[in-house]
């Protein structure tokens, strides 16, 4: 599969669980559907970062996609122990695991928008 589809299902995906939390339709009961969902749809998430960091690692088309990558490797891993702390009672860290769902948006909006000047610029 070609790494902008995952891109965009990766982006598609944040999109969507930005909706799910902001909707108010995840509940900290991990017996809840739409949760379990949250959960799934953020661990896979997670793994196909892993996968994209790891492409861009080993062949990188623009100067600072691994970077990018990196972070955002790093700070989805944090999202997901926040959300785990959320589970077990932590109420007071929603902020943080709203605030790090945000900087996941610009990194990849970012870096979206970055990789298509950076293509047009090489053509010309």
């Amino acid at each position: 599969m070609e790494t902008r589809v995952i891109g965009m299902i990766i982006l598609a995906g944040v999109v969507v669980q930005l909706s799910l939390g902001f909707l108010g339709l995840v509940t900290p009961v991990m017996m809840a559907p739409i949760t379990i969902a949250h959960v799934v749809i953020g661990v896979g998430g997670f793994g196909a970062t892993l996968f994209m960091t790891n492409k861009a690692l080993k062949v990188s088309t623009t100067p600072i996609t691994k970077y990018v990558m990196i972070i955002a490797s790093l700070v989805i891993l944090g999202q997901l122990a926040t959300g785990y702390m959320l589970l077990a009672g932590m109420g007071n860290l929603l902020i943080s695991h709203t605030m790090s769902a945000w900087l996941i948006l610009a990194l990849f909006v970012g870096h979206a928008g970055y990789a298509m000047y950076y293509a047009k610029k090489q053509k010309q």
